[in-house]
């Protein structure tokens, strides 16, 4: 179950023409999961957001990254997105406990270390900052997701990072392995 603790407006655009739209639903949220088989429960901190699109993900990205990150109340999330025409679009905000979200400004593309596939990786940061992977949660040949240490927002946090690459997700050989669970971090 998730209980939305904040929610941040309407969806924002990912591309220029508007075609890909995110909207992060509740950047704040309480979730409990109860799960019979197999027996596990646990509560804690979650997220909510949802993506929609005109077509393919691959026919108008080269690659994007995500990241969200909790403070005791606030949420602070970004998306980083290069398009097929070479455009780029840096997105960023934080959303406090009254659902009042303010756009994270001075950001810019902070490196991170290829995975084992070789998937390039970057996150957005407090401009002139460094970030760092604290640890690897799911790796594939198009998409990897990772804890990262980094600056926003002024705040040092750990966030949740994943990484897409819509080039490889095209090619031949990265279609048949995606027929392949991926390992998943324990």
């Amino acid at each position: 179950m998730l209980r939305p603790e904040a929610a941040a407006g309407g969806p924002l655009p990912l591309d220029a023409p508007g075609e890909h739209l995110w909207w992060p639903v509740a950047p704040l949220a309480r979730i409990e999961v109860d799960l019979a088989e197999p027996a596990l429960r646990f509560a804690g901190t979650g997220y909510h957001d949802a993506n929609a699109g005109a077509g393919p993900l691959e026919q108008t990205f080269h690659r994007w990254s995500w990241a969200r990150a909790r403070t005791e109340r606030r949420a602070l999330v970004t998306y980083d997105v290069v398009e097929r025409g070479g455009a780029t679009r840096a997105l960023g905000i934080e959303v406090d406990e009254r659902s009042s979200a303010t756009p994270l400004r001075g950001l810019a593309p902070a490196p991170l270390p290829a995975t084992a596939w070789g998937l390039e990786r970057r996150v957005l940061a407090d401009r002139g900052q460094p970030a760092r992977v604290v640890r690897g949660l799911e790796d594939g040949p198009f998409y990897a997701r990772s804890l990262v240490e980094a600056r926003l927002g002024g705040r040092g946090v750990v966030a949740v990072h994943e990484q897409l690459d819509a080039d490889r997700l095209t090619r031949g050989w990265v279609r048949f392995l995606t027929r392949f669970r991926m390992r998943r971090a324990a």
